[in-house]
């Protein structure tokens, strides 16, 4: 596939910009990049199979993706913008936490355990700054092993940029216990949905009783 990269609003071509090849359902972090670097903006990429979708990548540029048919060139139009989340992590009393795991991406809290999405740490003012974010994310959480847990919503600007700040609270547990048949039920594995999809589990002891810990605040 051939093709050229411009500027949404100047229709003028870009001179670097990166393209990668995404393989079916394949997260767009995981994908290899590839530089090109001409005034025309132009690039050529070859494909496994006839269809597939490519990802686009550019300096003070919003990231793009798009299906394309091998032998059809294609134009692709970039918006200017700034793909970053800046914001800060506070304690249940308003002060900064250092350290913090902060995390963006398709698997919400879940991802600061193997998901995938974009994530850094705080620093010792606890301030952070996230870039080359996953597409059509809007849930940022933050964890810190003494100081909780917490979410918020990624209210974006004009040009894609956000400015957040996310409040940790104390871990919860949820404890309780199963009988069948009046009997305790012991091995079975108690799943527990939040409010943001996250799934945490356990399993029941010889008592049948169980607990979920280091649960997120909420429903």
């Amino acid at each position: 596939v051939e093709g050229v990269v411009v500027d949404a609003v100047t229709m003028k071509p870009l001179p670097q910009f990166s393209v990668a090849v995404l393989q079916s359902r394949q997260p767009i972090e995981h994908a290899e990049f590839r530089e090109f670097s001409n005034p025309e903006g132009r690039f050529s990429v070859t494909l496994e199979n006839r269809t597939a979708t490519l990802s686009f990548r550019a300096p003070e540029h919003l990231p793009e993706s798009i299906k394309v048919q091998a032998g059809t060139p294609v134009t692709v139009k970039l918006r200017p913008g700034t793909d970053r989340i800046h914001g800060t992590v506070v304690d249940k009393d308003g002060q900064p936490v250092a350290g913090a795991s902060v995390f963006i991406g398709t698997a919400g809290l879940r991802g600061q355990a193997g998901g995938s999405g974009s994530r850094t740490q705080t620093s010792a003012d606890g301030s952070f700054d996230l870039s080359d974010l996953p597409p059509d994310t809007n849930l940022l959480s933050a964890s810190h092993p003494e100081s909780g847990v917490g979410v918020a919503e990624v209210v974006r600007e004009s040009d894609n940029s956000a400015s957040v700040s996310i409040q940790l609270h104390a871990f919860g547990s949820i404890t309780g216990s199963v009988k069948i048949g009046g009997k305790p039920a012991e091995g079975l594995m108690i799943l527990v949905n939040s409010e943001f999809g996250i799934s945490l589990g356990a399993h029941t002891d010889a008592e049948g009783r169980f607990v979920v810990d280091r649960f997120a605040p909420g429903r």
